[in-house]
């Protein structure tokens, strides 16, 4: 029990460090993101179950679809802002769960669908203790990668995107393609721990694509203090 809890609390800071990206240092707000981890999840899933694909290429398939798919989204929504910013993804979070819910013959519908056991080239990971060292080693390189890109020129960007648009717009920043590329990295983080849930609980539903889902993700992040990787973690 108690590794189920921290594993489920390793996922969810890896998925609210991508987020806290997104709304603590560009300063977009999404109300969507568990949604989009959720059809991230299902992807690998479908692929890994019904087509017999390796979970590591499913996931990598999945990371690929949610990327172009994220960047195609990312062009309309994120010229809105603030609240009109959040309805957008709320809206498309909640067109997402739908079609979970609604596509019975592929994702099981309401019901939900069992999931493959999980392998890394022939490993398979089928105890709570090695799922707790495969997330712990995953949160590790999320937290030393996102403070080494903080710590970075684009890092520095997006703060000073956040701080003003027209300002770093007045400078030479291309914005609209910095938040496009911001929002996808935080779509893809939210696509792997996502998947990486899935493939631990053996199960999943549309749930896991709810709008609560996405709500709880929102609170952590700003419990956890918004611009803070750490703050992430412990919220």
């Amino acid at each position: 029990f108690y590794f189920e809890i921290a594993i489920l609390a390793i996922l969810n800071s890896v998925i609210c460090i991508g987020l806290n990206l997104l709304m603590g240092y560009a300063g977009q707000v999404s109300l969507g993101h568990g949604a989009f981890a959720g059809l991230g999840a299902y992807i690998s899933v479908v692929l890994s179950t019904n087509f017999e694909f390796s979970p590591i290429s499913s996931i990598l398939i999945s990371i690929v679809f949610m990327s172009i798919f994220a960047f195609i989204l990312s062009k309309p929504i994120l010229k809105l802002k603030g609240h009109y910013l959040a309805m957008a993804t709320l809206g498309i979070g909640i067109i997402i769960n739908i079609v979970l819910n609604s596509e019975d013959e592929i994702t099981g519908g309401a019901d939900g669908m069992s999931v493959s056991e999980f392998s890394i080239f022939g490993y398979i990971f089928n105890s709570n203790i090695q799922w707790y060292i495969l997330c712990s080693v995953l949160l590790v390189l999320v937290v030393w990668t996102f403070n080494n890109l903080i710590d970075s020129p684009f890092g520095r960007l997006l703060r000073s995107i956040h701080d003003s648009e027209k300002a770093a717009g007045s400078v030479g920043i291309n914005v609209p393609h910095f938040k496009s590329y911001v929002f996808v990295i935080s779509v893809v983080i939210a696509t792997l721990a996502g998947s990486f849930y899935a493939f631990f609980s053996g199960y999943i539903s549309p749930e896991e694509a709810s709008f609560s889902h996405s709500i709880e993700l929102v609170v952590m992040v700003v419990f956890g203090g918004l611009g803070r990787i750490y703050g992430a973690v412990f919220g």
